[in-house]
């Protein structure tokens, strides 16, 4: 019989030590986010940057350097911070939007990315089609829904 308890107590005591673990990740996780900021602003401040990435490029000839400078921003800044909130995201919404979402974004980035080498590289044209469809991949974006 006191076998019987040692081992109920002993399960008692996992299943408490992964409850507190859970908890305690679950803290982390929302500090982390907290950090990051808040994904709708970041979202907006994405799109936001983006048009006047794309309206810089339209002027001749475009300022190379404060262009350049606006997508490291970006990157670095809301890009970044909605990587950041993945977590919270997920556990919020699910891994599936969350995929669905940050690929989006992730389409955003990589024609971003274009636009400032092509740029940089001397093809302004080039690069204004790249903020273009960088535009498209953001316009009708919105946070994951779950």
């Amino acid at each position: 019989q006191s076998g019987l308890l040692f081992f109920i107590g002993l399960a008692l005591i996992i299943a408490a030590s992964v409850l507190m673990r859970r908890a305690i990740r679950a803290k982390i996780d929302a500090k982390a986010q907290g950090e990051a900021g808040d994904p709708v602003l970041l979202l907006a401040e994405l799109k936001a940057g983006a048009a006047e990435v794309h309206e810089g490029l339209a002027v001749e000839p475009p300022n190379r350097q404060i262009i350049c400078d606006q997508i490291d921003a970006l990157r670095d800044g809301c890009i970044q911070g909605l990587v950041d909130c993945k977590d919270a995201l997920v556990a919020e919404h699910g891994m599936l939007p969350y995929a669905q979402f940050i690929s989006a974004v992730s389409a955003a980035e990589r024609n971003l990315n274009r636009a400032w080498s092509t740029l940089v590289d001397g093809y302004p044209v080039e690069a204004r089609q790249a903020s273009g469809r960088a535009q498209a991949a953001l316009a009708q974006l919105e946070l994951p829904q779950g």
